[in-house]
């Protein structure tokens, strides 16, 4: 299970030197229950992919995701376009 919990106020010594305005207390996933991909394209030169998974390895778990993205914008460079 993953989540965030929040403290308000210097009121938490744990959380540092009673110097803080808050903190903020993340806990992440260390194995996923199955793996996730995602592929997205548009017709203006737009593209996005996704995928994470995680499997065993030795005594815990190998967690990885990776992210790829494009955009050329709504711009013309005059230096790459043909005349």
């Amino acid at each position: 299970m993953s989540r965030v919990s929040y403290k308000k106020g210097p009121y938490f010594a744990e959380e540092g030197d009673f110097l803080l305005a808050g903190a903020a207390d993340i806990d992440y996933y260390t194995k996923m229950p199955k793996g996730i991909a995602s592929l997205g394209l548009a017709a203006t030169a737009t593209g996005a992919a996704m995928a994470a998974n995680s499997y065993d390895a030795g005594p815990g778990h190998l967690l990885y995701g990776f992210e790829l993205f494009h955009n050329d914008g709504p711009w013309v460079n005059p230096r790459t376009t043909a005349s």
